[in-house]
């Protein structure tokens, strides 16, 4: 249980060394967790490179919830991770104000959940430099990231600098948004790749709701804003509406 600052890192990470943190024998629980009740005020969690939290098809993962929390990834990679409500690999949820996920050369793969297969957040600041979202699974929506307003409606936002999004899904009918999905969000996309990702309903890379068309690179309605600039989002597929789905 998540109570106090806590940093985790390599004596030595150089070189190929790494340590797996598993979760064996069919176990449902996380790795990291904080309370439920959100009462965590200004707690912070760094994962550094060479850490592998694997969570055997069956549990683990990281869940905050907390009020102007953090959880850095440093190069770390978060595998197999599932769960049958939000959040297969990481679960980040702001409470009187908003927490952070910052994430810098991380690997999150093969994991799912009902909504969010890699990451759900909710009322958080999202940065994702480098690294790879890829191969994960979600029932509803957001094969790789699901990110939304949270309970008192803080909003989120979400920057991807380099990073790729690729080969999620949604595995059940009338799935949407293999790749991200992005409610009452402010998006920004540079440099990065969404590709090859796949929904049963719409929105096969991004699906970003109460948002509109605009020229010039953007996306805005109601406050929100997507903007992609020196991006490749190709090969996304959808049996509703959309490789992207924008309403």
């Amino acid at each position: 249980m998540i109570q106090q600052n806590i940093t985790i890192n390599l004596i030595n990470s150089s070189g190929n060394n790494s340590v797996t943190l598993a979760i064996t024998n069919g176990g449902s629980f996380r790795h990291f967790s904080t309370l439920t009740n959100g009462s965590l005020t200004g707690v912070s969690m760094t994962i550094g490179v060479g850490i592998i939290l694997d969570g055997g098809g069956t549990g683990g993962g990281i869940f905050i919830f907390g009020s102007g929390c953090s959880l850095t990834l440093d190069g770390c990679i978060i595998t197999n991770c599932r769960n049958s409500g939000n959040g297969g690999g990481l679960l980040v949820q702001g409470n009187i104000s908003r927490s952070s996920l910052i994430m810098n050369a991380a690997l999150i793969e093969n994991c799912q959940a009902g909504s969010g297969g890699g990451v759900f957040a909710a009322g958080c600041d999202i940065e994702m430099n480098g690294g790879e979202i890829t191969g994960n699974r979600a029932n509803n929506s957001g094969g790789g990231i699901t990110t939304i307003a949270g309970g008192t409606r803080l909003g989120c936002t979400l920057t991807i600098n380099g990073g790729k999004i690729i080969a999620n899904s949604t595995v059940v009918a009338f799935g949407d948004a293999g790749g991200t999905n992005a409610f009452d969000t402010i998006v920004t996309i540079q440099n990065s790749e969404i590709s090859n990702n796949t929904a049963d309903n719409n929105g096969g890379g991004i699906i970003a709701n109460n948002i509109a068309f605009m020229d010039g690179g953007a996306i805005i309605a109601n406050g929100s804003l997507v903007s992609i600039a020196g991006a490749e989002i190709i090969n996304n597929t959808a049996a509703g509406d959309g490789g992207s789905y924008i309403y």
